[in-house]
């Protein structure tokens, strides 16, 4: 078993990188940018455009008219080593592109194919830490279900409808991709992807796409939401408005979540009162080391029974948080059920689970026990919340209410609640609440608190109403 110090150490580390380099990326700093500006230090010969300086400009015109003739590669190297898309590039020829970064590919704007040639993602070409990212215009469609789309080495499944993504549960062990976004207002009686263990064990690949209005009810079943379960990889989702009901489990992309879920969040209205776990965006996220969600947040209301949390419900096994965020308001109706959070419910088990680097923002009202801004209630003291902050509104009725946290057995380290907006002088309850701290409104907007690490937080006065945001996940504007 990983000791707390060692698994907060590994992650920590591998985020730094992560978030260091896509920072590059995006300041288009030790980069190849695909712009409206002029073609300067790229050299193109033979269908590979090639950087010969760190900061290196390929415009899009000169690129599209490539595209027009003849497979097109594009390759930063080590001399710029990630690529910036930073206007929209189209084509709609037979010929396929290939963005071949050695570390990281960063989507700022929309790539649209409408032509039959492939495309194909690559990062990590000789160097590590590196991903590919999509910013909030930034997404990848295609015309056609019938291109060829490479991720990594990984071929995807274009999908081309709602019908399609339904269809997913005849191969819950595929690759799969968005080929557009998708209203799915006129869907009805939505069978979740993957109900039961092990669910969806495959790549689902959103491309920077969202689906709207999905309405998902399945009663007083369990798992539900556009997925029902998976251990598999999900990432770069956005589910807009919508509903999802149901009985356990209930989440706004995933209902048990054993897996992966990086850069996706759900703004959909999540429960009911007959409802448990249940989530913003996942009702249980548990299992092995390496289970997570990542750079990911949710923002619609959620209500249920017990363990009911603006992000998570219920965490449990060496499941991990980090880089995350929730806004909605979250209320519950069982009076002595387990944890109701602005973040996650309950946070449980005996194995090593870890919140960090993420925070809360939405109201937690209501009389029932054990309630928190961030977390309602952490069960054992073999968990940990490290550099975390909530600001939402908690009603100081019940028993185990706090500001931060209501029954609190964790392990707390460089975490905050505001006194102001919470109501609460109260941050937590529990025999562990020596590293939780409560600051006013004003103490938060006038610095980073003391140990949020300047390269994963930021303030500024006009985001996220001068609250601390993270640089990697920053809240919609």
């Amino acid at each position: 078993m990983h000791s707390k110090t060692s698994l907060r150490h590994k992650c920590q580390t591998t985020c730094l990188l992560v978030m260091a380099l896509l920072t590059a990326a995006s300041s288009a700093q030790a980069a190849l940018t695909i712009s409206g500006g002029a073609t300067k230090n790229v050299s193109c010969a033979s269908g590979v455009c090639s950087a010969t300086a760190a900061t290196a400009v390929l415009n899009k015109n000169d690129l599209e008219t490539m595209l027009a003739s003849s497979n097109v590669r594009v390759v930063p190297g080590s001399v710029a080593t990630n690529i910036v898309i930073d206007t929209g590039v189209t084509w709609a020829s037979g010929y396929g592109l290939t963005l071949d970064a050695y570390q990281s590919i960063a989507f700022d704007e929309p790539v649209t194919v409408n032509g039959t040639g492939a495309f194909t993602i690559l990062t990590n070409d000789g160097g590590s830490g590196g991903d590919y990212t999509f910013g909030p215009k930034g997404k990848v469609t295609f015309l056609s279900t019938s291109n060829a789309l490479t991720i990594n080495g990984t071929a995807f499944t274009l999908l081309g409808s709602m019908s399609d993504v339904q269809a997913i549960n005849t191969n819950l062990n595929g690759n799969y991709a968005l080929a557009n976004s998708y209203n799915a207002k006129h869907v009805t009686g939505w069978t979740p992807i993957g109900t039961g263990a092990p669910g969806f064990a495959g790549m689902f690949e959103g491309l920077g796409n969202t689906i709207s209005n999905l309405n998902v009810n399945i009663g007083t079943g369990n798992d539900a939401g556009l997925f029902g379960n998976s251990t598999g990889t999900i990432r770069d989702i956005g589910i807009v408005g919508g509903a999802v009901i149901g009985g356990q489990d209930v989440g706004g992309l995933v209902g048990a979540n054993g897996g992966t879920i990086v850069h996706s969040y759900s703004t959909a209205s999540v429960g009911g009162n007959s409802s448990w776990p249940v989530g913003g965006l996942v009702g249980t996220l548990g299992g092995s080391e390496g289970v997570a969600i990542r750079d990911s947040y949710a923002s619609g209301a959620v209500a249920g029974r017990k363990q009911v949390g603006g992000l998570v419900g219920e965490m449990y096994g060496a499941a991990t948080i980090d880089e995350c965020f929730a806004t909605g308001t979250v209320t519950s109706s069982e009076q002595s059920g387990p944890g109701t959070g602005g973040l996650v419910g309950y946070q449980n088990d005996s194995d090593i689970s870890v919140i960090e680097n993420s925070y809360a923002t939405g109201a937690v009202p209501g009389t029932t026990d054990y309630r928190g801004g961030l977390v309602g209630q952490n069960k054992t003291d073999n968990v940990a919340i490290v550099s975390s902050y909530s600001t939402g509104a908690v009603n100081n009725s019940g028993s185990d209410v706090g500001g931060f946290v209501g029954a609190n057995s964790s392990h707390a380290s460089n975490d905050y609640w505001d006194t102001t907006s919470s109501g609460m002088t109260n941050g937590c309850n529990g025999n562990l609440c020596s590293g939780i701290t409560g600051l006013t409104t004003a103490q938060f907007q006038s610095g980073l608190p003391a140990g949020f690490d300047p390269t994963i937080w930021a303030e500024n006065l006009s985001i996220n109403n001068g609250f601390p945001y993270l640089i990697n996940n920053p809240p919609p504007q």
